[in-house]
C-alpha cells in the first residue's frame, strides 16, 4: 500500500478507531417512555425512505431552515443523502414513528478498491474484500449508486475487482461488514492520489518507531502512523 496515500487518511482512522466501530443497530438516547411527550433523540441507522427521511422506522420531518446536513464531515444538503446510507440523526421524537430532525450526518465506513470478488456461482449474497476486511453485498438489501457521470452499469452483478467504492454498512458479530449501500467512485482505483478510508478498533499497537497498528477484523493490513497527530476534534 502507498504509504503517502494512507497517511493522508490515518489521523481520522486513529481518532475514529479509538472510539470503536459501531456494530449495527441504533444508539438512541432520551426517548420518552410514554411515546407521547416529545423528547430529544439521537439515533444511528440506515436511510430507508424519503419524503422526509426515514431511519429505524421513524419518519423524521426536515426543514431547510432548521435541519443541517453533514457528509464526510463537510456541510451538505438533503438532496445528497441516499438510500442505504447509515446516518446519525439528532432531533426530537414525537412518538414511536414520527420525529423532527435538527441534524443528519453521514460518514462512510470503507473506501478503497474491491478485491477477491466472489465469481459465479452466487445466490442473493456475494463476498469481497476491501482493505483486508471481508465484505458482504446483498441483492435484496444493498443499495448501489454511481458518483457523478461515471458510466454504468454498477450493481450486484456488475461490481468487479479494482472498482473504487465507498461502502456504508455495519459489522456483524463475526466482524464481517454487511453493506447497506455501495457507491462506485471510480471504475479503476488510482494509487497515486486517492485517499482511502477505514474505521475500526485499534489492535496490536506498537509505539515504535515506527508507530504501527492493525484494525480489528482485518487481515494483511498494517498501518504506519509514524509522525501522524490524531485529530481529537473529530465527532
Amino acid at each position: 500500500m502507498n504509504k503517502s496515500i494512507l497517511n493522508s487518511a490515518i489521523a481520522a482512522a486513529i481518532a475514529i478507531g479509538l472510539a470503536a466501530c459501531s456494530s449495527g443497530g441504533s444508539d438512541v438516547a432520551g426517548i420518552g417512555g410514554s411515546g407521547v411527550t416529545p423528547s430529544a433523540v439521537k439515533s444511528s441507522g440506515t436511510i430507508t425512505g424519503f419524503g422526509s427521511v426515514y431511519v429505524n422506522g421513524v419518519k423524521y420531518e426536515t426543514s431547510p431552515s432548521t435541519t443541517t446536513y453533514t457528509i464526510d464531515d463537510n456541510p451538505s444538503s438533503e438532496d445528497l443523502l441516499a438510500l442505504g446510507m447509515r446516518v446519525t440523526v439528532s432531533g426530537t421524537l414525537i412518538d414511536d414513528s414520527n420525529g423532527t430532525a435538527t441534524s443528519i450526518s453521514f460518514n462512510d465506513d470503507l473506501e478503497r478498491p474491491v478485491s477477491n470478488i466472489q465469481p459465479l456461482p452466487y445466490d442473493t449474497t456475494r463476498t469481497l474484500t476491501i482493505l483486508g476486511r471481508q465484505v458482504v453485498i446483498d441483492s435484496t438489501t444493498t443499495s448501489f449508486d454511481i458518483s457523478g457521470t461515471l458510466p454504468g452499469p454498477f450493481d450486484f452483478d456488475s461490481i468487479d475487482d479494482g472498482n473504487h467504492v465507498e461502502v456504508s454498512g455495519f459489522l456483524d458479530s463475526n466482524g464481517v461488514m454487511k453493506t447497506t449501500r455501495v457507491e462506485l467512485k471510480a471504475t479503476n482505483f488510482n494509487h497515486n492520489n486517492t485517499t482511502v478510508e477505514m474505521k475500526g478498533t485499534v489492535e496490536n499497537f506498537n509505539a515504535g518507531p515506527p508507530v504501527t497498528f492493525n484494525l480489528a477484523n482485518t487481515t494483511g493490513v498494517t498501518i504506519d502512523a509514524t509522525g501522524i497527530v490524531p485529530d481529537n476534534n473529530l465527532p
